[in-house]
């Protein structure tokens, strides 16, 4: 049995007669999940070009290329215009003098398409003026000229007439559309399209739009913009109106439609064209407002006003987000910055930290008359000694050179102040990954060995980044976080009064258990590092082998009572907080 034969078997009969729907160069994916739902679907095509020779010479247009059998009865049309593929075929044999179509070889492809599309245009509008329905993703409107004459000996050509026509000739309506091509995926569908932008979401994977498009200024007030790129062009819409008759929706390409066609024809084809759906078992017209109580009415129109009022506060609050993003641009730079965005982001956090005398010496170099500073990036010199700060922001991890470079800077600096001269190298290493996806350490055991021994310390901006958001969560202060940054070796992000007493042993409900390097007394804080933030709680009650005492005695095994230990695991970190 060939492939055709064994597809067809497993082609369910239509559950519905009606509305019968023609998918014209649709994935089949589409037609697979219509079928299944009982849908009466017939599938055709446009044809593909022919891929020929680029030259001047003519070839004839060959119609048969295109299969639109049945397309005059049918009442839902799903239209693909993007140009597919070419492919390579024969042409048919053309007698001397026989008067056709042709097209020249100048694009390197024989291309029927607009010329098929035309030909269905007057039963296409006719579909839509009887209120039929129609969903077109959009590729470039692109145009072919058609040359009308006869062939004499391959060589002499005698033309009658010339034709151009588009890949969107087959509706008038659109074709009074205003259109720019573009290409690109950043699609963002807007909230007053309301549910059906919320459903085109959810098959909006992997979607491309091919061209902009515009209304014509009597279609702008029957049209809604459904979706926008990044530049605020509009990519899809509905076109839908009673005079003359249209219902027509635009989309950018989406592969993923087969994902919500099925609910899509249900749930709003059925809305807009109620008289196409008679045997449908979700009939919109019996609950549309002609035919419901007056009480559901109202309470319709209130759902309205109210998803409106939400989605104004929905786009005030993005645009607060946006606000806050760019009024706080270093906080990200931080994660994925270079260069000197990223030397400003560090300077501006150290600031932000607590740090009052934080110097940019290529800026300061600039302010002396003298060439660019080619030493270190940052001078701190809010207290003694002062902190020399290397910066960078690579892909990588640090090679070694780039790890001990601040030491360098701080040897010659000593010596130039006759003071000392404290180095800190600080490196956002693989910018490119998330943090949480990057070595947990950039710098190898040998230089963070060295580091201890010579006094150079080394941090990432990762660490500033953490520090930054436990400060603003916890309100440290500067002398709590300040002194972090003339620490040797490796720093990590833990504050000047935290020390570290041992780690979660058990987590209850309402407690948990430590055995503290420690002793430790009731009313004092400790803090649990959960993931990347502290988390700080008071000592009300300590119990030890079920006796409760005033002090948690060192090395015992202590239950500390807590309101919340949702979030805690065994093994984390506990700090008592000074």
């Amino acid at each position: 049995m060939n492939r055709s034969a064994s597809l067809t078997d497993e082609i369910p009969s239509p559950k519905f007669a009606k509305p019968r729907m023609m998918l014209i160069d649709i994935d089949e994916r589409t037609d697979q999940c219509l079928r299944a739902e009982g849908f009466n679907v017939t599938t055709a095509t446009l044809g593909a070009p022919r891929r020929v020779e680029r030259s001047d010479n003519l070839y004839p247009v060959d119609h048969s290329w295109a299969d639109l059998s049945g397309h005059e009865e049918q009442e839902i049309l799903m239209i693909n215009t993007a140009l597919p593929d070419s492919i390579e075929s024969g042409f048919i044999k053309v007698a001397d003098g026989v008067e056709m179509l042709w097209q020249t070889a100048e694009q390197g492809e024989i291309d029927a398409r607009p010329l098929v599309s035309y030909g269905i245009s007057e039963t296409f509008d006719t579909i839509m003026e009887h209120g039929g329905l129609a969903v077109v993703f959009l590729g470039s409107r692109y145009e072919r000229t058609y040359l009308q004459g006869s062939m004499f000996s391959n060589i002499n050509f005698r033309d009658t007439n010339k034709f151009e026509f588009s890949s969107w000739s087959f509706s008038s309506h659109l074709e009074r559309f205003g259109n720019q091509r573009a290409n690109g995926s950043e699609i963002h569908f807007l909230n007053e399209g309301n549910a059906l932008s919320r459903l085109l979401r959810k098959g909006a994977e992997g979607s491309r739009y091919q061209t902009r498009i515009s209304p014509n200024y009597d279609q702008r007030d029957h049209f809604l913009p459904l979706a926008k790129d990044k530049y605020d062009n509009t990519v899809a819409g509905l076109l839908i109106r009673n005079d003359p008759m249209v219902a027509m929706l635009l989309l950018p390409q989406m592969p993923d439609f087969h994902v919500i066609a099925a609910d899509f024809i249900r749930d709003w084809c059925a809305q807009w064209r109620p008289h196409l759906f008679p045997f449908h078992d979700k009939q919109a017209w019996l609950h549309s407002d002609r035919y419901e109580l007056a009480s559901i009415n109202q309470k319709k129109a209130r759902i309205a006003i109210v998803r409106k009022e939400a989605d104004a506060e929905i786009e005030k609050l993005h645009s607060e987000i946006e606000a806050d993003r760019k009024a706080n641009a270093d906080w990200y730079v931080l994660l994925n910055g270079t260069g000197d965005e990223l030397v400003e982001a560090v300077m501006n956090t150290l600031r932000q930290l607590g740090f009052q005398d934080v110097v940019d010496m290529d800026e300061q170099a600039r302010q002396d008359g003298t060439e660019k500073n080619l030493r270190e990036d940052v001078q701190v010199r809010d207290r003694d000694p002062i902190l020399v700060v290397d910066i960078k922001g690579i892909v990588g991890t640090p090679a070694d050179d780039e790890s001990t470079q601040a030491q360098k800077h701080a040897t010659m600096r000593t010596r130039e102040l006759n003071q000392f001269v404290k180095p800190l190298t600080i490196i956002n290493h693989q910018r490119n990954l998330p943090p949480h996806e990057r070595s947990p350490e950039p710098y190898r055991p040998e230089i963070v060995q060295n580091a201890d021994d010579i006094g150079l310390g080394l941090m990432t901006t990762w660490d500033l980044f953490l520090l930054r958001r436990n400060q603003e969560r916890l309100g440290w202060t500067s002398e709590h976080v300040l002194p972090i940054f003339y620490r040797d070796g490796r720093i990590n992000p833990i504050p000047e009064h935290y020390e570290e007493i041992g780690v979660l042993a058990h987590v209850w409900k309402k407690a948990f258990g430590i055995v503290p390097s420690r002793a430790f007394p009731k009313g004092s804080r400790l803090a649990v590092l959960v993931g990347d933030l502290f988390h700080e709680l008071p000592v009300s009650e300590i119990k030890c082998d079920g006796v409760s005492l005033e002090i948690a005695p060192q090395g015992g095994n202590c239950g500390i009572a807590c309101n919340d230990t949702s979030q805690f695991r065994e093994k984390m970190r506990v700090f008592v907080v000074s």
